[in-house]
């Protein structure tokens, strides 16, 4: 079977998928038309990933992440850059073929992603919807914050989780974010961007003034707050916004 014919396998399996929807996925580097050897998989295809499915036998390795620095993993800006390079002689030298899964596996309903992050962490069956984007709410047996972590790290081995607030805190019920936008999220994050750059021009204006020790009349003192007042509204109205849709999807 060839490379291209396990990722057509793959892509069949993601239904709700719009073909028309400019995405980040498909094959990154590498040839597809080889026979498939082995397949890795990963979240983040380092350097060290690469190079361990290549000694494991693998010449496919599907990835979540972006294989360089661009979300997009577009290549064009890094002419020259060292680091762009050595990755890139990596998958030659390798004869690795990388292809990105994340716009698909993020179709999925419920989310192919987020529905193994709930598995991995044991939470599965404490989930009050299928639907992860932008949070969930999770109805856990009693226990403490200190007790929930200690089940996570557990869970996902490793050494332990910071804390910040009582440990001793009776918790039955959590809210976990998983991303911090979706296609309905991004346009609240509109009204909150706006809004954070209005107070920041608000703010900039104010503070030139006050540094260059400028005299103002009232009109433009008022309109200068009015600036940085509207901006502030803009965030307040961004960030409820935002809780009341996680609070809809849980």
């Amino acid at each position: 079977m060839t490379i291209q014919e396990v990722i057509e396998i793959m892509e069949s399996h993601h239904k709700n998928f719009d073909p028309a929807q400019p995405t980040c996925d498909g094959v990154i580097a590498g040839d597809v038309s080889k026979k498939c050897t082995g397949v890795a998989l990963t979240c983040c295809p380092t350097a060290r990933v690469i190079r361990q499915a290549a000694d494991e036998g693998c010449n496919l390795l599907i990835c979540h992440e972006p294989t360089f620095f661009d979300g997009w993993d577009k290549t064009d800006w890094l002419e020259g850059d060292q680091v762009y390079l050595a990755k890139k002689a990596l998958l030659e030298e390798t004869g690795m073929t990388v292809y990105r899964n994340h716009d698909h596996l993020h179709s999925d309903r419920p989310d192919g992603i987020f529905t193994g992050v709930a598995k991995k962490l044991g939470w599965e069956k404490f989930a009050q919807s299928d639907e992860f984007m932008p949070g969930c709410c999770f109805q856990l047996p009693p226990t403490t914050v200190a007790g929930a972590a200690e089940q996570l790290a557990r869970a996902m081995g490793i050494d332990g989780i910071r804390i910040i607030g009582d440990p001793d805190m009776e918790v039955e019920r959590a809210a976990v974010v998983f991303h911090f936008s979706d296609r309905n999220t991004g346009r609240l994050l509109v009204v909150y961007q706006a809004g954070l750059n209005i107070t920041g021009l608000g703010f900039l204006l104010r503070g030139l003034t006050q540094v260059l020790g400028t005299e103002l009349n009232r009109g433009i003192d008022a309109s200068i707050s009015g600036i940085a007042g509207v901006g502030h509204i803009l965030v307040g109205v961004g960030i409820i916004l935002l809780l009341l849709e996680i609070r809809k999807r849980a």
